[in-house]
């Protein structure tokens, strides 16, 4: 699998494999031993990966023309805060405070809270963030998040349509 799909695949396919078996197991589904234990994976080098000035100034040029605010806004607060995908996702205007020039992260991957510092050009992406969305009714409503949706949860969830939008612009 290793040399069909590459090193990463393969080991991603293993873990998977391992988990299935672990829970059968757990679960009295299955008798007998893991048998992805004990299977040696691949190493895998660490990847880095920087944007050059030429893709960086292509990046906010596809950025300042996308036409979903909040999607512009979402990528331009990624890039400047570097908060992990979803935390960003499910910030609510509680948390900001743009006085202080902070917001505050309270549902992190470590369980720890966070309160972040913003960047002047952070402040002025969140003030140029409208504040009232379509409901799912189609009534206009003032909404607690920032990055609002018409989902069951209230915000948006999923960025990979935008996001390959935006990298193909």
């Amino acid at each position: 699998l290793g040399a069909a799909v590459g090193h990463h695949e393969a080991n991603r396919c293993l873990a998977l494999v391992s988990v299935v078996f672990s829970k059968a197991i757990a679960w009295g589904l299955y008798r007998g031993e893991n048998p992805a234990r004990g299977v040696t994976r691949f190493a895998e080098a660490k990847r880095e990966r920087f944007l050059s000035p030429d893709e960086a100034g292509r990046l906010l040029e596809a950025l300042r023309a996308e036409e979903n605010p909040s999607w512009r806004a979402y990528f331009l607060l990624l890039l400047l805060l570097g908060t992990r995908r979803a935390e960003l996702l499910r910030l609510r205007w509680a948390d900001v405070d743009l006085r202080a020039r902070v917001i505050s992260i309270g549902e992190t991957k470590n369980g720890r809270p966070l309160t972040l510092p913003l960047p002047e050009a952070a402040v002025a992406v969140l003030r140029s963030i409208p504040r009232q969305a379509l409901g799912r009714d189609g009534v206009v409503e003032v909404s607690p998040w920032v990055f609002p949706g018409v989902g069951k949860t209230g915000h948006l969830t999923e960025p990979w349509a935008a996001w390959e939008r935006i990298r193909e612009a």
